[in-house]
């Protein structure tokens, strides 16, 4: 009897067990989930483990530095790689990220491709400080779901975090929270991913925000306070609420002003003109002249603007990358990112995308949105 039992499970139980879940579950992959929970709130939340794609299932995205192989012989290959090598084993983090990109997608009759080897120079840079290769480096140390609780994950993890990557922010809050005493930790760090914008930091906050029985206006108003530092806007400070003659009258006031070398009277006529008021059409070479002045004078952010308008509407790339350059060198974390583009397309310049990727480091780490998002791709 218990046979019969037994092989009547065996044979009709378990195969219709596994059909329905084929059927309404195994669409899912749930091994890709973590289950943390909010400190403070007892509510279990999800979260994903690190990609382990392989770099090709990544919409086989194109290394930026296959711009430095062009064109060369096999000789000036393997010079040039020799040389990338010296610097690397010197420190150098350029030189660290493009051999990085050579082993992970070879160089024809040189380099094979070699993930180890991309790894090693990961690690390198990781060591050395590097955010981003500090974040590569822990994602690709995960091949199973325990992974992520292995000590050299959590260490380079943490230098990710450290060094201001916002994703790598979220992974250490999930990693703190599990701990009775990391408590404030994990909260340092939940906060700062969300400073950067992080989304996943954000909804955290907010359904642990929702849990304390706060109001959606109230919700929003402490998110807010994560944001203080919004993204500077260059329009001007005056309101025009002004009829066509006081208008007229002000720009004249400004634009003799202007003359004398007041470089806020450039900047607001400069601002006037781009968009146009009331009695004062749109004239984007006025525009261009006084930001021009006020950049000639100094003002670091006007060359920015000047230098994006002389693109656009001269199209003196040559020009425009000279007035781009000053803003990215002062620190303009837009002039930075543009200037990434320039010379990673060769506008106006030769193309040198080992001096592009620097400015879109710095561009980056000054957390520029666009920076931010393309950066990824060296990841």
């Amino acid at each position: 009897m218990f046979l019969i039992f037994f092989i009547i499970v065996i044979c009709v139980f378990i195969p219709l067990v596994f059909i329905i879940y084929s059927k309404f579950y195994a669409n899912e992959d749930y091994s890709k989930y973590d289950y943390n929970y909010i400190p403070g709130c007892n509510v279990k939340i999800y979260k994903k483990a690190p990609s382990t794609q392989s770099d090709s299932e990544k919409n086989e995205k194109s290394s930026p530095f296959k711009e430095l192989l062009k064109g060369k012989s096999q000789e000036e290959l393997i010079n040039l790689v020799n040389e990338i090598k010296e610097k690397a084993a010197a420190g150098d983090l350029m030189s660290i990220n493009i051999l990085i990109y050579m082993y992970l997608e070879g160089v024809e009759n040189v380099i094979e491709v070699d993930e180890a080897e991309a790894m090693r120079y990961m690690r390198l840079g990781a060591d050395k400080g590097d955010a981003m290769l500090a974040y590569s480096y822990a994602t690709r140390l995960v091949k199973e779901e325990d992974d992520v609780t292995k000590p050299d994950f959590i260490k380079y993890m943490k230098i990710a975090a450290d060094g201001g990557h916002d994703e790598a922010q979220v992974y250490m809050y999930y990693i703190l929270s599990e701990k009775e005493d990391s408590g404030k930790k994990a909260a340092f760090y939940l906060g700062e991913a969300c400073k950067a914008g992080n989304e996943e930091a954000i909804n955290i906050i907010r359904e642990a925000l929702k849990i304390k029985g706060m109001t959606e206006e109230e919700i929003e108003k402490t998110l807010s306070q994560f944001h203080k530092q919004q993204k500077k806007e260059l329009k001007s400070s005056w309101k025009p609420d002004l009829t066509n003659e006081q208008i007229e009258d002000f720009v004249n006031e400004l634009k003799e002003k202007a003359s004398r070398g007041e470089i806020q009277a450039m900047i607001w006529l400069g601002d006037i003109y781009i968009e146009g008021q009331e009695g004062i059409p749109k004239d984007e070479n006025q525009a261009l002249k006084y930001w021009k002045m006020a950049a000639d004078l100094g003002n670091t952010d006007m060359a920015f603007q000047a230098g994006l308008l002389i693109g656009r509407i001269k199209e003196d790339y040559a020009t425009a990358f000279k007035y781009i350059k000053i803003g990215a060198d002062a620190g303009n974390k837009d002039a930075m990112y543009t200037f990434y583009k320039f010379l990673s397309n060769g506008w106006g310049c030769n193309a040198n995308p080992y001096e592009a990727y620097q400015y879109l480091r710095k561009a980056a780490e000054a957390g520029q949105a666009d920076a931010l998002q393309e950066i990824r791709k060296f990841q």
